[in-house]
């Protein structure tokens, strides 16, 4: 195997060597090394490509989520996140948007333009709104992915605990591939987007508790 190609020791499990091991290891720990279920200290580890038992091959990633505590009303923190125009002013990435549907205000069914960036890379997508409970949560999917976007909001004492979720489950995983390769990598961007969620929360409930504190709460966004 490719751990044993340097060697003046022959491994009986796979007739490769390796010049790094204890010569105290054991025929069966040198098997065991050979195949990755041992570091040359002797601790367990397993090797890359071994799946848990039980597992499902090709399993879609767990949804990445961020949460954060605000010193505001869960309607007032709605307030914000539902008013799509002012997304460029948290988010590091969409950097505008803008509802082009008839209804141009937070309801199911709603459509609107996001205006993306990173480094000279510039797109647009289109999102739909799934749900817009004011107060409890709003969510939205991008057409050309198929990426969820939602927001949660539970009542935390007399603050709300507000929850980011992007949730990959039915998203066009090959698209998002692709689009990756202008952005520098697919992986590279999916770190991006989980930093940008921390920070698109956190410039959130710095505006929400500073209009709370100041008394300028608005209504529920509209047309």
């Amino acid at each position: 195997c490719r751990s044993c190609r340097r060697s003046s020791q022959v491994f009986p499990s796979c007739g490769a060597s390796q010049a790094t091991l204890d010569p105290n290891l054991t025929a069966g720990s040198r098997g065991d090394l050979c195949h990755g279920r041992l570091s040359e200290a002797g601790t367990s580890v397993r090797a890359v490509t071994e799946r848990e038992p039980g597992a499902v091959p090709d399993a879609e990633p767990p949804p990445d989520s961020v949460s954060v505590t605000v010193a505001a009303p869960p309607e007032h923190v709605y307030d914000l996140v539902a008013d799509v125009t002012r997304m460029g002013e948290w988010s590091p990435e969409c950097y505008s948007c803008r509802w082009i549907s008839r209804r141009r205000e937070p309801v199911v069914g709603a459509r609107f333009v996001g205006f993306n960036k990173r480094g000279w890379a510039r797109w647009l997508t289109t999102n739909t709104v799934e749900r817009a409970q004011r107060g409890r949560s709003f969510a939205f999917r991008t057409r050309e992915t198929g990426v969820r976007w939602a927001y949660e909001f539970a009542p935390d004492g007399a603050g709300t605990r507000l929850t980011e979720t992007r949730d990959v489950a039915d998203a066009r995983t090959w698209l998002i591939r692709l689009g990756g390769l202008f952005v520098g990598g697919a992986n590279s961007h999916a770190d991006e987007l989980r930093e940008g969620m921390r920070q698109t929360l956190e410039r959130l409930k710095a505006a929400a508790e500073a209009e709370s504190e100041s008394g300028t709460e608005g209504d529920a966004p509209s047309a």
